[in-house]
């Protein structure tokens, strides 16, 4: 059974990282930022801590 619900997209970089939140029931972007790595895996930590997430693609 596919999951519906938040989903975070990464675009890893050296020096910079893009990271996407959406949520697949209302097809909408939910947060989209520029951070440097080590501020992305924190939001990350963060989302998944506040069950903002369902998985990571």
């Amino acid at each position: 059974m596919k999951q519906s619900g938040p989903l975070a997209a990464l675009d890893p970089g050296r020096s910079k990282c893009g990271l996407v939140r959406t949520d697949r029931r209302c097809l909408q972007v939910e947060e989209a930022l520029i951070l440097p790595p080590d501020r992305c895996r924190a939001t990350l930590a963060a989302w998944h801590g506040q069950g903002l997430l369902v998985a990571v693609g």
